[in-house]
């Protein structure tokens, strides 16, 4: 009997040992499993160094039509079609575009983009522009769309914390 109950006793605390190695590692990704990618919603075309044409265009794509994008630059401007004029933050509708225009002399700019749906922000991105004296680039460096919503500061810090992590 004595070699049954120790056989029981290391099977209990060989599957007690794996639950908790299992609870642990999943708490450690508990952020990325309520989240995923964003990125196929914004698509970054035309990135080139233009006087006067219409360049360096960031179009966003939804299939909920409720979604709205609010689009914020560090240091360039955008074009705002709907209000003709050059702006700090715009807020876009699926399948609309603003353009981004350089407007300073800092070598990387940063957009950040939030995704909102009734007043609740469901997902962000933050695109980095990469200039030389005659070339722009850009990539989403971090996008998310979130399983529950997050408040401003939540959304601001994981923004943040994309900017500060780029090229690092």
């Amino acid at each position: 009997m004595n070699k049954k109950k120790k056989v029981f006793s290391l099977l209990f605390a060989a599957a007690l040992y794996l639950c908790l190695c299992a609870a642990l590692f999943g708490c450690a990704d508990s952020e990325d499993e309520n989240q995923s990618e964003a990125a196929d919603m914004i698509e970054l075309s035309n990135w080139q160094f233009t006087s006067g044409v219409p360049n360096n265009a960031i179009t966003v794509h939804s299939e909920n039509e409720s979604y709205v994008f609010s689009c914020t630059v560090d240091n360039g401007q955008f074009w705002s079609y709907n209000d003709q004029k050059f702006v700090k933050s715009v807020e876009l509708n699926p399948e609309e575009t603003t353009w981004w225009i350089d407007s300073s002399a800092a070598n990387v700019d940063f957009i950040a983009v939030t995704i909102e749906e009734s007043d609740s922000i469901c997902g962000y991105a933050v695109i980095a522009v990469n200039k030389t004296q005659t070339t722009y680039t850009a990539e989403i460096i971090k996008s998310a769309l979130f399983n529950e919503a997050k408040t401003t500061e939540q959304v601001k810090e994981l923004i943040n914390e994309a900017k500060t992590n780029y090229n690092k």
